[in-house]
């Protein structure tokens, strides 16, 4: 029975493993996996025995494509007479959710994290903000929320703000993926390790001893397995782009990239950029700005805050259905058109009257800087 679990915990002489194990749904994460994670995390911080954590997964090509968010519409599809129970209960999935994302961030022993596969989302949470990130050849990391009519959370508006120039919200806009090399360049991993080598990666770091062992050192540990990652080609073109768009004039934007010759633009983003939600991106440019002058803790407490406006109105819902439920990916936005949003709809996301009357989001580290 415990091989049905959605997350394997085990040890390994002196590591704990965390191996996500929801491979039909992409490792996506729902509760109780966040809440495995989130206690043997606990369970295994003032372990003696304990050095280390790896997090990773085995034979699926996602390492974590995201949240649960199928389970999410399922329960707002059971009618308005069950609501205020079950938007308690989702807002508490988010809470948990960002709160693992604090516990990963701060935690005091090495969190190494293979981010092999399709890592978005939710996975992007578990997995860049731990201590010791590796990609993989099959690395495509991204924050593909305004496909679907939400926001980059998990923490993710604190490290795409910084990305430079303005690319993390670039790649926001259009659900861009990044690859290994792009990973590595700009710090969303730290490091490459070859495909098929993580079982030999766990033999090896199980054979040393890893009580009180400092990060330093285990980046030296971990460096007999990790490869010289290709060249990030096109991704210094991709930053200068970023730089000269008018992020306050979507509109602009849209016809901007779509004048640029293939050579200039990845595919993907021309060919997305149709399907996001205009309201999304329009969140998404004011978001990304406030949060490169915000701490880690005061980013996840302003994607709380989006992610409780953003459930209170109907684009998530469809974006979910559109993508995941029927598959048609045509889904219809409201508004629209960017013309049609309004500074007032953008305003209105960050007023907290949509979460007043839910619990707050308490963060087991604090809000640190």
């Amino acid at each position: 029975m415990l091989q049905n679990l959605p997350v394997l915990q085990s040890v390994r002489g002196q590591l704990g493993l965390l191996r996500l194990n929801r491979p039909q749904q992409l490792n996506a994460l729902d509760m109780t996996s966040i809440e495995l994670l989130d206690t043997a995390l606990e369970e295994w911080r003032d372990h003696r025995g304990i050095g280390a954590v790896l997090i990773y997964q085995e034979g699926c090509r996602a390492f974590c494509a995201g949240g649960d968010v199928r389970t999410i519409w399922d329960l707002k599809q059971r009618g308005d007479a069950f609501w205020p129970h079950n938007l308690r209960y989702i807002t508490a999935y988010f809470r948990r959710e960002y709160q693992l994302n604090d516990t990963i961030k701060y935690y005091p022993k090495p969190v190494i994290v293979i981010m092999d596969g399709l890592t978005m989302g939710g996975g992007v949470g578990l997995s860049v903000h731990a201590s010791h990130r590796l990609a993989t050849p099959n690395t495509a990391l991204a924050m593909p929320e305004a496909a679907i009519g939400f926001i980059p959370d998990v923490g993710s508006s604190y490290v795409f703000s910084r990305l430079p120039e303005k690319l993390g919200t670039l790649a926001a806009l259009t659900a861009y993926r990044f690859n290994a090399a792009e990973s590595v360049a700009l710090g969303l991993a730290h490091a490459m390790m070859p495909d098929g080598s993580t079982a030999a990666l766990i033999d090896h770091l199980s054979s040393h001893p890893l009580a009180d062992i400092a990060h330093d050192d285990m980046h030296h540990l971990l460096s007999p397995y990790l490869i010289q990652p290709p060249q990030a080609e096109g991704l210094a073109g991709l930053i200068t782009l970023s730089a000269t768009l008018p992020f306050e004039n979507l509109e602009a934007v849209e016809k901007n990239l779509a004048a640029l010759p293939s050579t200039l633009l990845p595919p993907a983003m021309r060919h997305n950029w149709p399907s996001m939600c205009p309201l999304s991106q329009a969140l998404i440019v004011r978001q990304m700005d406030k949060a490169k002058h915000l701490g880690f803790g005061d980013c996840l407490q302003m994607e709380y805050q989006l992610c409780c406006a953003m459930l209170a109105g109907p684009n998530f819902y469809e974006g979910v259905r559109a993508a995941l439920v029927h598959k048609d990916r045509k889904p219809v936005w409201n508004p629209a058109r960017h013309a049609d949003v309004t500074p007032q709809m953008i305003d209105d996301a960050w007023s907290p009257h949509h979460s007043a009357t839910l619990p707050r989001l308490v963060l087991p580290e604090g809000d640190h800087a």
